[in-house]
């Protein structure tokens, strides 16, 4: 027998007395450290799983594995995974399981009860705010009306002409929420999405984001949206696939959620006239504007000095001081708080958080084929994300 060595109080190694130091650069070795942690987490050790399988014998055999490390647990006991309420619920149940007891699904359902109660207050809300944009008496359907309505609901569950009457079939309320007294025709519903007004639309994501506008940091970004399916704006933005194949989504953007402003482009587009197009629809205000490069262009920042706002927009390298324009006094800030610019502009990865999840809950797909009606459907998405953060 082998002497006894400072290991011996720990379980023996593959069948032996005790297990002999790891040697170096093994991986046992490397992840020591690692299982060191585990073991000052919560109860000491993981949360264990005990699942139970029939052999060939017709034996039962049970087995324990480790599964979560629940830190905020120091008795080990079973905690369900909660769903998101946004999502429906085959996505928030990848493993298909039926009634998976790993999910809270009482509260994904009260979560899903509280977002329809949301979108049918601020269905109504809506309507009365166009009703009073168009001087239109109270109470009065108009086509405008149920047009901008339809086209929310069809951002929001991705709907087809045939998908919609079949969605109206299930949800009657939803025909009168959309002050509708019938399933129209195909070419009523395209005529009517496609002759909406892009200032209505707007008009209600100013209003919508109220005083999110007016003060705080902003963010001014674009993302793509595929007009073709199966189609990852990551590659054509670097040049795997064309540009053209996407129609490019520009958003002012506040850091508690909510789009300021919008604008819809072609995807071959440049992003930085955009700016300034999207600042005239926000009130003027206070707070840091942050942006990329692409924005950096001198009447972008004198366009945000004006709006009462501070440029903080990431400099090419190739800017230099000169005069007293916007952008010489953005770089003269860079130059004297380096520390400070840096520090505001890591917050503009922020808004990638909002393309995420825009593409998550409505898709990263445009079903519309005409620009007009790419706009409208986009412009609807982010009227539908401003119900979630209003």
């Amino acid at each position: 027998m082998r002497p006894a060595t400072p290991f011996a109080d720990l379980p023996a190694r593959n069948g032996g007395a005790d297990p002999r130091p790891a040697r170096p650069g093994s991986r046992r070795g490397a992840l020591a450290p690692f299982h060191a942690v585990l073991k000052d987490l919560g109860a000491g050790r993981p949360c264990q799983k005990t699942e139970t399988s029939s052999d060939a014998d017709g034996q039962n055999r049970t087995r324990t594995r480790p599964k979560d490390i629940l830190i905020s647990d120091p008795n080990c006991q079973h905690e369900q995974k909660i769903a998101k309420p946004n999502l429906p619920r085959s996505k928030n149940n990848p493993s298909g399981k039926r009634n998976d007891p790993d999910i809270d699904w009482p509260k994904y359902a009260e979560g899903r009860k509280s977002e329809g109660r949301n979108y049918i207050e601020w269905m109504g809300k809506i309507a009365d705010f166009i009703r009073k944009l168009l001087d239109i008496p109270k109470g009065k359907r108009d086509r405008r009306v149920s047009a901008v309505l339809v086209a929310i609901l069809k951002s929001e569950e991705k709907l087809s002409y045939w998908g919609l009457v079949k969605h109206f079939a299930k949800h009657p309320g939803d025909l009168e929420r959309c002050e509708l007294d019938r399933p129209y025709s195909k070419s009523w519903y395209h005529l009517r999405i496609s002759q909406t007004d892009d200032f209505i639309l707007h008009e209600i994501i100013g209003w919508m984001a109220g005083d999110a506008a007016a003060r705080g940091t902003k963010i001014v970004d674009s993302t793509g949206f595929s007009i073709s399916r199966y189609r990852d704006w990551h590659n054509a933005k670097y040049g795997t696939i064309s540009v053209k194949q996407f129609a490019k989504l520009h958003i002012v953007h506040a850091l508690g959620g909510m789009v300021c402003a919008a604008a819809v482009t072609p995807g071959k587009a440049n992003d930085s006239p955009y700016l300034r197009e999207m600042l005239t629809r926000m009130p003027r205000g206070s707070g840091d504007m942050l942006a990329d490069s692409q924005y950096g262009g001198v009447k972008n920042c004198q366009a945000v000095r004006d709006s009462g706002r501070r440029a903080v927009i990431d400099p090419r390298t190739d800017y230099k001081i000169e005069g007293e324009d916007a952008r010489a006094e953005m770089l003269r800030f860079l130059e004297e708080h380096p520390g400070t610019f840096r520090k505001l502009l890591r917050k503009r990865n922020n808004v990638e958080s909002v393309f995420s999840s825009m593409k998550e809950r409505f898709g990263g797909v445009v079903r519309a084929v005409k620009t007009k009606t790419q706009t409208v459907e986009l412009l609807s998405t982010c009227t539908h994300h401003n119900m979630t953060f209003a």
